[in-house]
């Protein structure tokens, strides 16, 4: 929807020049028209006015069109030549090229609302009066069309500025998640190291497995859900070398959800089944089970990670939080409020995570 309205606007280029035509100019010259000229006849008026005022912005836009053809082309060979960046030209620029025009080329409008005047069988002088009326008109619209069209400018560039403070905070957060994942992994390793030599090799190479599918979601702050999934296994069979048989995984997903094809935040997963590891399983004698499950809904998806350890609140190792809040931030900078991460108790006994998400289609 936003990229159909961004056609309206009005500005140098086809779309605009369309809308221009269309829409803006017979709009503004019916507001012109009947604010000087009153009721009387409205109708016919307009229609002559839209013609001159169509013309004149078909000649106008249209040359200033033909002129930044010719202005990108030129900058560009003079880039390619100075191996330098092109130059980019402003609403202003155009609008200015088309303030210049407009006088040059009244004349032939005016010519064409005389034509559309008999034909509606009006008559309609052209003379020195009518041509500074047509350029008074001819200025209003341009400014009109010019203050629209920089606000619009204007608004797209604060749009991209945010957009890039989004991604650079987004980026700043997913690394922050790296080295924590790491040195808890390490962590891992290290207690397997003496005890047990063989174990410790195959952690290695597991957590080489995490880390590789690390690196190739490295280019940017989300992934699919079938890599995040991924990660997840990778970062588990990490974790079974330590607990042993102590710790069950099981995974499922709705046969409706297509994991490869919906994006979320990279790492967005790991701190809740990390979790479910490190305070639910870890403290009990016996371990226990983690499950994750993807779950379809009407609005989008649900990702459950859930333990049946020792129960919500009752850990014993301690935490900072840290991990969690920066998920819930992740989330917030890429969704708004269109997800939640809830966290709490389970009625049979453990905790549950619930991972509600937008449904978002990979590109």
């Amino acid at each position: 929807m936003s990229r159909a309205l961004s056609y309206l606007r009005p500005g140098p280029g086809l779309p605009g020049l369309a809308a221009c035509m269309v829409l803006w100019v017979p709009l503004v010259a019916g507001v012109l028209d009947l604010t000087f000229g009153g009721p009387h006849d409205f109708v016919r008026r307009w229609l002559i006015s839209a013609a001159i005022a169509d013309t004149v912005c078909f000649l106008c836009f249209g040359g200033a069109l033909l002129v930044r053809y010719f202005v990108v082309l030129a900058t560009k060979k003079k880039a390619a030549k100075e191996m330098a960046a092109p130059q980019r030209h402003g609403p202003a620029f155009y609008f200015g090229l088309a303030a210049l025009i407009m006088p040059c080329v009244l004349p032939l409008g005016l010519l064409v609302g005389a034509r559309v005047a008999s034909a509606l069988g009006r008559t309609y002088h052209i003379d020195l009066g009518s041509y500074r009326v047509g350029l008074g008109f001819g200025a209003v619209m341009i400014a009109v069309f010019f203050l629209h069209r920089a606000r619009g400018e204007a608004r797209d560039r604060v749009r991209d500025l945010e957009n890039a403070n989004l991604k650079a905070q987004l980026a700043a957060l997913t690394a922050e998640m790296n080295p924590h994942m790491l040195f808890n992994a390490l962590n891992t390793i290290a207690s397997l190291v003496h005890d047990d030599p063989d174990r410790a090799e195959q952690t290695v190479l597991e957590l080489a497995e995490v880390y590789r599918g690390v690196l190739r979601a490295a280019g940017g702050a989300t992934h699919s859900l079938a890599d995040e999934l991924r990660l997840c296994q990778a970062y588990l069979r990490v974790e079974s070398a330590r607990y042993g048989e102590r710790l069950t995984v099981t995974f499922s997903a709705d046969e409706s959800v297509d994991p490869k094809s919906i994006l979320v935040p990279m790492l967005i997963l790991q701190p809740l089944v990390e979790n479910a590891v490190k305070h639910g399983i870890a403290p009990r004698a016996r371990g226990g089970t983690v499950t994750v499950r993807v779950i379809a809904e009407a609005n989008g998806l649900a990702v459950v990670v859930e333990d049946d350890g020792i129960g919500f609140g009752k850990s014993v190792v301690a935490g900072n939080g840290r991990a969690l809040a920066n998920c819930k931030e992740r989330l917030r900078l890429t969704y708004g409020e269109g997800a939640t991460l809830d966290i709490g108790a389970r009625v049979e006994g453990g905790t549950r995570a619930r991972l509600s998400l937008p449904a978002a289609v990979a590109a």
